[in-house]
């Protein structure tokens, strides 16, 4: 499992909608938190991707009007700039439309952690996706 909290699928496959290969959404629901929509993400990615995912993004979370949006990216290869940034503020902005200010998390570690970390506070965009976390536990047990 390579020390990612497993997802437990909210309905069945063939509610499914689309699929974006290297991009797992996993619905978790219950007390306290509510549902929680996790975007496991793994291997190398490309702008193209990032628009897949933004895509998916726009489907699902009105869908499933989630509570929290994490976005785990402990199994990417590399962090693609302006891209993955233009992701994870696509996600951010549909919680923002439900009203939800302030409930994207980010899942990182390492390199990627401490580069995505910097980038956030150069591009001043910590008020929108909050800090970087190590784990799913510590980013949904603070506010930011």
């Amino acid at each position: 499992m390579n020390g990612r909290t497993p997802c437990t699928e909210s309905e069945p496959l063939l509610n499914r909608r689309r699929t974006v290969p290297g991009c797992r959404l996993c619905t978790h629901d219950g007390p306290p938190l509510g549902r929680v929509v996790q975007v496991q993400l793994s291997g190398r990615q490309d702008p193209e991707f990032w628009e897949d995912v933004r895509a998916l993004l726009r489907e699902e979370i009105p869908r499933s009007s989630p509570r929290f949006l994490v976005f785990d990216i402990r199994g990417l290869d590399c962090i693609v700039g302006s891209a993955l940034l233009g992701g994870l503020v696509a996600g951010a902005m549909e919680m923002k439309k439900l009203g939800r200010f302030g409930a994207t998390r980010i899942v990182a570690m390492g390199e990627i952690a401490t580069r995505l970390a910097r980038s956030l506070a150069l591009c001043k965009l910590e008020p929108v996706l909050g800090s970087v976390h190590g784990d799913l536990e510590s980013a949904l047990a603070r506010r930011n």
